[in-house]
């Protein structure tokens, strides 16, 4: 695959993710009702979020979901920025190192594949 379409294809993947980050940060509020937050979740992409909705540490849950999926964005960033020639990388948070090369080593894998 050529760099163009690899960095076209990280920027659709950043904007699928952001979009699915969005409702997984309101599902942490621990004042909205558990139905409320079981169907954030769902809309996040989050499939076995029944536990969750049952759980009464959901908000937890979401904000452990929350903190996954950031790293899985750095990934992609730092990825896209690297395509584009760049210095700059984001930092990843510590505790999350091993998900964050393992995302890395897939995209490049599913990259090269296409």
């Amino acid at each position: 695959m050529d760099t163009k379409t690899m960095i076209w294809t990280l920027k659709e993947r950043l904007k699928t993710m952001a979009a699915q980050q969005k409702p997984l940060k309101r599902a942490r509020k621990t004042s909205i009702p558990k139905e409320e937050r079981g169907a954030l979740l769902l809309d996040a992409g989050i499939e076995h979020c029944w536990a969750v909705i049952c759980d009464r540490t959901g908000a937890s849950n979401a904000a452990a979901f929350v903190r996954e999926r950031r790293a899985r964005i750095t990934a992609c960033l730092n990825l896209y920025n690297e395509l584009r020639g760049r210095e700059y990388r984001h930092g990843i948070k510590k505790g999350f190192e091993y998900l964050y090369d393992k995302e890395m080593k897939k995209l490049t894998e599913e990259l090269a594949k296409v």
